[in-house]
């Protein structure tokens, strides 16, 4: 069993937690979990893995959008854009609320949010969401 003091308390982990993960979807909602989970981090000496699931766009039309081969081309390289893209915007992110305080690692993914969620905590061995 570990023991830390947050905010003056003592408080018990069966484990010790090294790594928090911290899903993004850049809403006011995940800035305010980042901020959570970075006092933590500062409290428990832990690091902070930072993820963002780019969802896949379903190739599958509807009935009144017909996608030609030459766009159902381009989805792979759309989705890598959007990868990219939230890369750079994860960077920033950082560099807004965490500014150096914990270390932090940037992980994005394709693929469900919850699937994404529960495969990197996994593989970060991370025991706080």
């Amino acid at each position: 069993m570990v023991e830390k003091r947050i905010s003056g308390r003592k408080v018990h982990f069966l484990k010790e937690i090294s790594t928090i993960l911290c899903p993004i979807d850049f809403s006011d909602a995940s800035e305010t979990a980042l901020q959570a989970a970075v006092e933590l981090a500062e409290t428990m000496n832990s690091e902070v893995c930072l993820l963002h699931a780019v969802s896949r766009l379903d190739p599958v039309p509807t009935p009144s959008v017909a996608l030609t081969p030459p766009i159902l081309d381009q989805l792979p390289l759309f989705m890598e854009q959007m990868k990219t893209n939230a890369a750079a915007a994860m960077e920033d992110l950082e560099k807004r609320r965490v500014a150096g305080r914990v270390p932090v690692r940037h992980k994005v993914v394709i693929g469900s949010p919850a699937d994404s969620i529960v495969r990197i905590s996994a593989e970060t061995e991370a025991y706080l969401i």
